[in-house]
């Protein structure tokens, strides 16, 4: 997720995973705008690169919502 946005120190984003799901968050740093998801992860270890997309897709749906 964070590789994804090229995440630094200062872009407001936070993700982690529980449950089985990612929860996922970012904002504009000169606005109040923020979005945020929670996706679905398989629970099949053997799915690392699966879940790895999905991840890096839910960045791209938060970027692009952001516009």
């Amino acid at each position: 997720f964070l590789a994804e946005l090229g995440a630094g120190c200062s872009l407001p984003v936070a993700a982690h995973v529980a449950d089985g799901r990612l929860h996922a968050f970012l904002a504009e740093l000169d606005s109040a705008r923020v979005v945020d998801d929670v996706v679905e992860l398989d629970d099949d270890l053997a799915q690392h690169a699966a879940n790895c997309e999905t991840a890096r897709a839910t960045a791209r749906a938060l970027r692009g919502a952001l516009g």
